[in-house]
């Protein structure tokens, strides 16, 4: 059985596929259960729940909402909700106020770093979306006088992959033109989702030491299966999983190859233990069938 629980239709603000292409993608790779987890947006699941009929493809509402902790950036992924339901609505719209701001904050700096860039014009890129890495990368490349700051990306060694470079080079805890930006606390999102099923999203890419102060009671799953781990990375978050009995998930986090080139479908089955518990928990919630 192959599950694919982290993928991005372009209802995110990086995202390459319309929903219903997804599906498509989904069916010809005869994936048998999957979600769209856009970030801070269910949208895309209304949408592709707009636009096609019953199957037997097993669908699960998801959606990954970005959040603070520790002066990081920790995503966290609900799954299996009412797609109707208003809470969600109230943190899109927040999330919506708070991602133009931290927009208007990298621009600045990335203006006082020599790059030749408007706010107006990553707002207007952006549009109803947030303004991603991939949002500035594209307006950045418009203006011939950042061609020479921008070569490894767009011709250089890191050309291959040029969206997750730059994000991870200039706007991740660290980077070039990072902008502290307090998002939703970690714990206030899980406690007013703690009715769905969450879990932590490819942990490999937070610190070590976070990890067991972000898996509290209600996160009882861990994405230990991420094109982002290792082999030893996703052998320790399963010894941890069995440890802490979370339940195991895995998730491609696919964009579309223009915008992760390295990041395809899931294209491995799960340990048949590890599927049954997962099959059983993802049973119990709002799912469909497709």
């Amino acid at each position: 059985m192959l599950i694919d629980l982290h993928i991005h239709s372009n209802f995110s603000s990086d995202g390459e596929h319309k929903p219903l292409d997804i599906y498509k993608i989904v069916k010809k790779k005869n994936i048998n259960v999957f979600s769209i987890t856009d970030h801070n947006t269910v949208k895309g699941v209304r949408d592709l729940l707009d636009n096609v009929k019953a199957g037997k493809i097993m669908f699960i509402p998801g959606v990954e909402f970005s959040c603070s902790y520790e002066g990081y950036e920790i995503h966290l992924l609900s799954y299996g909700f009412n797609h109707l339901d208003e809470r969600y609505g109230f943190l899109e719209d927040n999330f919506k106020k708070i991602k133009r701001e931290q927009a208007v904050r990298r621009a600045r700096k990335l203006q006082e770093l020599g790059f030749v860039l408007k706010v107006e014009d990553v707002l207007m890129h952006a549009g109803e979306k947030a303004a991603s890495g991939v949002t500035f990368l594209n307006v950045l490349k418009q203006y011939k006088e950042n061609r020479y700051k921008l070569y490894d990306y767009l011709e250089g060694n890191k050309s291959k992959s040029p969206y997750t470079n730059f994000y991870f080079d200039f706007f991740r805890k660290g980077g070039f033109a990072y902008v502290e930006m307090e998002l939703f606390n970690y714990f206030d999102v899980v406690d007013l989702l703690k009715d769905t099923f969450l879990v932590l999203a490819h942990p490999g890419l937070y610190p070590e030491c976070l990890i067991e102060n972000l898996l509290v009671e209600s996160v009882c799953g861990v994405e230990a299966f991420s094109s982002y781990h290792d082999f030893e990375q996703r052998n320790r978050f399963l010894k941890l999983a069995a440890d802490k009995g979370l339940i195991v998930t895995c998730g491609s986090d696919y964009h579309g190859k223009s915008i992760k080139p390295n990041v395809n479908f899931i294209n491995f089955e799960l340990q048949l233990d590890i599927q049954n518990k997962l099959i059983q928990k993802l049973e119990s919630l709002n799912s469909y069938f497709i």
